[in-house]
């Protein structure tokens, strides 16, 4: 989720992406607004796809088959 309470979404996606074992990673961030800037950043930091929030399921069912394919 992009805002989790430890720390940042971001945060965690940036992280991932410098570990070694974790950066192949694939990563779908849950957003609760459509802020472009937040999008456009997080896709720079190697962020995969993500799903604006609220979401049917299907939805999410076909961004999940399309990162893990």
């Amino acid at each position: 989720d992009c805002s989790i309470s430890d720390m940042s979404g971001l945060d965690l996606l940036r992280q991932i992406r410098e570990d070694c074992d974790l950066k192949k990673i694939p990563v779908l961030m849950t957003i609760s607004e459509d802020l472009k800037v937040n999008i456009i950043t997080a896709i720079k930091a190697g962020l995969n796809d993500y799903i604006i929030k609220p979401f049917e399921v299907n939805e999410f069912k076909q961004k999940l088959e399309k990162i893990f394919v």
